[in-house]
């Protein structure tokens, strides 16, 4: 379970998009489905203490109402992202646990898992997945690359060992904020890092004559 570095998931992505040994998995709406009672279930109860302080336990709706909330934690909540790691990868080793009855977990079948991006060995797919869902879990399978070639993990398109994530405009140029302005820089250096240079020097020219003479890092 990596908390901090999501660049063994992506590496991987890209490793396996050739021989199809691994795949990678995508929950969908995943904070929001991880329950307080799959917490409870899951995590030592003297950890349980700390964890359910940070919680809310309601949340009032635009109507006025106030309702209970079944999720352990919403996105945004410091433990959110740390708390649905756990309980893919503990549901998923467990699983692969019962079912090869290994003796201890060193021999059990990798998993990585990275906050809601998940990957395993191509045949655990269809070990996991019916745990999951009895559990209320869904895979998004619109992202989850079980193909011969494709890959996606953490942001990164993989196909026959090739990067092929697409550069996406996140902001228009008409916007005027420093986000938008950070955006549009954070372009021209993706744009270099990928090998295009006239695409990235033409925007470059563009973002320098509507903010002046930006610095340069020891990156860029």
């Amino acid at each position: 379970v990596n908390f901090t570095c999501q660049e063994i998931n992506r590496e991987l992505a890209l490793q396996h998009s050739f021989d199809g040994d691994f795949v990678t998995i995508d929950m969908k709406e995943a904070s929001d489905r991880v329950s307080a009672w799959l917490v409870q279930s899951l995590f030592p109860r003297d950890m349980q203490r700390y964890l359910f302080a940070t919680r809310s336990e309601k949340t009032v709706l635009p109507d006025g109402r106030c309702i209970d909330l079944k999720k352990f934690a919403p996105m945004g909540s410091a433990v959110c992202f740390p708390v649905e790691a756990l309980t893919f990868w503990s549901l998923a080793v467990g699983s692969l646990r019962r079912i090869t009855r290994a003796k201890d977990m060193k021999s059990l079948p990798e998993v990585y898992v990275y906050g809601d991006d998940i990957i395993l060995h191509s045949e655990d797919y269809a070990i996991i997945k019916p745990v999951f869902e009895e559990l209320s879990l869904k895979f998004n399978d619109d992202k989850c690359s079980t193909g011969r070639f494709f890959r996606e993990s953490c942001g990164l398109d993989a196909f026959k060992l090739e990067c092929v994530t697409p550069l996406k405009v996140k902001t228009r140029w008409s916007d005027s904020s420093p986000a938008a302005d950070l955006s549009w820089i954070s372009y021209v250096n993706s744009l270099r890092e990928r090998g295009f240079l006239a695409s990235s020097d033409k925007l470059r020219g563009k973002v320098t004559q509507k903010l002046g003479v930006v610095p340069v890092s020891n990156k860029h």
